[in-house]
């Protein structure tokens, strides 16, 4: 016998000898929109956009930084 469940269906991979993967029931997720009363708080809003904002200069200022660092290094 080769380790395979009668009736369980055909082997999951051809060399395991498993037998296939159930269903999988994702019963317990919910999908919805959220509820719209849930919105977070202004205090939470106004930081991230400071921190978006905070990202953008950073990227900003680095890729400033690399170009000025990059200007040394070029023959005269």
């Amino acid at each position: 016998m080769s380790g395979v469940t009668p009736g369980a269906g055909p082997p999951e991979y051809a060399y395991s000898g498993g037998g296939a993967a159930g269903a999988r029931i994702l019963g317990a997720v919910l999908w919805s929109d959220p509820d719209p009363d849930a919105e977070p708080p202004e205090e939470l809003r106004r930081t991230q956009v400071m921190l978006r904002r905070l990202g953008v200069l950073m990227a900003l200022a680095m890729v400033v930084a690399m170009a000025l660092l990059g200007m040394d290094t070029l023959p005269p």
